[in-house]
């Protein structure tokens, strides 16, 4: 027993409750709230269970009838399969075996390519400001998995790069089918096994010229194994065109090209809107600051070397996280390692000479870890049924009473865009105005969601926008939740209250109007029916 004590290091304590402590915010920020977009995922599952086919009809709108593409059928499929025979719990779990599993592969590839025995303390460190920053975009979401392939390209990539062998190239094929039927994130995949060869042929024709010595072109690879590669990427993107869905899948994604979505939905938002997300920022202006000053010291002290491959990768996906916060995940994986290779090539060593101040800083570390991970395991939530444990976020009682008062059943609806996914899994019987999947679809001559927050701007003529649609019910929030800003966030950034007060102006109409009565009312939703 003393034996094996002895063999065991402090870094292997140290990252056993580093990894525990990652888990246990993983766990509590699953439970912590309802992704809105779950009731209608679970829905289209079941649809897909029982059918034995992948949707092509949207039948859960009476405003948009056309032609839909699933392009997350299988997540659907399998988040209804968990959910419905292991329960809510089973699923969080799932979803969070899923992002330790990537932060885990992560860590040991960047231990195994790199010595960073002298600085753990920075990659654990970078580990959990990245976890923190993307905590608001984890839980049971589907867009997960764009995390773990993503992380699964960029290691085969490396493999052939350094082995040459390009067996391992097949794998790509069965990875990129099951990433576009899981998420059209599959995309950005196709991006990095797109960019790679293009990058390795541009280091050839800078090759033969006098290159900087600052730039890393390490040894060219042949124009053979650039074209064999290639020549995958191809055969990768025909893989994915075995899908259900063909080439359709490509038609309806490129119905993205409408982005009014991206400026009124908050996660894909810039940094740059308020309210802030202060961990990413920090992040972001960290991660900006250590490339900066690896640039400074390549370019004018020649200390270091810049290679092209991962500076594209971190330069890429850091404008795509100050473009949009959903992005910052992707960022936070992707550029992981080329950030610590970076920050521990130019960190400090420091070394404690006496022995008990180095066991005692140790010692303290660990139980702060600990405290920290038992903290979140004393406030994480009980839940088996999501649906009913969010009553003052998502409208329970409105539900409850639409489905008792059967006058209404053949009333066409408004309602709450944040709410369709909800209504879609706990109300199936009733057609809605709106739901989270089709925002950027065409719908009478905009897109989805311009038409939708077209009912509640001031300037609508209300009355004709409801006849449009023969809506004679509309479920609404009880009230405007203004977005609030701390003293010092109002005198730094020079924001005021009435810039964040944002006004229905939809509720104030039914609330004058003569012709329209509030049926239902309680702290989350207001139900208004117009009278006969």
């Amino acid at each position: 027993m003393v034996k094996l004590l002895k063999k065991i290091k402090f870094s292997h304590f140290f990252w056993f409750f580093f990894f525990l402590l990652l888990l246990t915010f993983i766990f509590r920020n699953s439970l912590s709230y309802l992704d809105p977009d779950l009731g209608w995922h679970l829905q289209v599952g079941r649809e897909i269970a029982q059918t034995g086919q992948v949707p092509h009809i949207n039948h859960y709108n009476y405003t948009y009838t056309g032609g839909w593409v699933d392009h997350e059928w299988l997540a659907n499929f399998l988040v209804y399969e968990i959910y419905s025979r292991a329960g809510y719990q089973a699923l969080t779990v799932s979803f969070a075996a899923l992002i330790f599993l990537t932060l885990l592969i992560l860590f040991f590839y960047i231990r195994r390519r790199s010595e960073l025995k002298h600085a753990p303390v920075t990659l654990a460190v970078l580990m959990f400001f990245g976890l923190l920053g993307s905590l608001p975009h984890l839980g049971i979401r589907i867009q997960e998995v764009a995390l773990l392939f993503s992380l699964l390209v960029l290691l085969i990539i490396d493999y052939y790069e350094r082995r040459s062998n390009f067996y391992l190239l097949f794998l790509l094929l069965p990875l990129f089918y099951l990433w576009a039927s899981l998420h059209a994130s599959f995309l950005f995949g196709l991006v990095l096994i797109f960019a790679w060869p293009a990058i390795k042929l541009l280091e050839k024709i800078i090759k033969k010229f006098r290159h900087p010595v600052w730039l890393d072109l390490g040894e060219a690879l042949s124009y053979r194994k650039i074209f064999i590669f290639l020549g995958f990427s191809l055969a990768s993107v025909g893989a994915t065109l075995l899908t259900p869905y063909r080439g359709g899948l490509y038609s309806f994604l490129l119905g993205y090209r409408n982005t009014f979505y991206m400026w009124h939905i908050q996660e894909w938002l810039p940094q740059y809107f308020f309210p802030f997300n202060y961990w990413q920022l920090t992040y972001l202006g960290l991660a900006t600051a250590i490339f900066g000053l690896y640039i400074y010291h390549a370019w004018r002290k020649k200390y270091f070397s810049l290679n092209l491959w991962p500076a594209f990768l971190f330069l890429f996906l850091l404008a795509a996280s100050f473009k949009s916060h959903r992005n910052f995940p992707l960022f936070f994986v992707v550029s992981f390692e080329f950030l610590i290779l970076m920050f521990s090539s130019m960190a400090i060593k420091i070394n404690f000479n006496d022995r008990w101040i180095k066991w005692w800083l140790r010692l303290c570390l660990i139980i702060c870890v600990l405290l920290l991970s038992l903290a979140q395991i004393g406030q994480m939530n009980r839940i088996k049924d999501p649906f009913n444990f969010f009553p003052l976020i998502y409208p329970q009682g409105a539900a409850q009473f639409l489905k008792t008062h059967s006058e209404y059943d053949s009333y066409h609806i408004f309602n709450e865009y944040v709410w369709g996914g909800y209504l879609i899994w706990t109300y199936p019987e009733r057609l809605l105005f709106i739901d989270g999947r089709l925002p950027q679809v065409e719908l009478n001559g905009h897109s989805f969601l311009e038409e939708y927050l077209s009912f509640s701007g001031p300037e609508t003529d209300k009355a004709a926008k409801l006849a449009q649609y023969n809506i004679r019910l509309v479920l609404i929030k009880a009230q405007d939740q203004d977005i609030k800003a701390a003293a010092w966030e109002k005198f730094i950034f020079g924001i005021k209250d009435s810039d964040l007060k944002g006004k229905n102006y939809l509720r104030e109409y039914l609330e004058a109007s003569p012709n329209w009565q509030k049926a239902y009312l309680d702290r989350t939703a207001a139900i208004y029916v117009k009278k006969n």
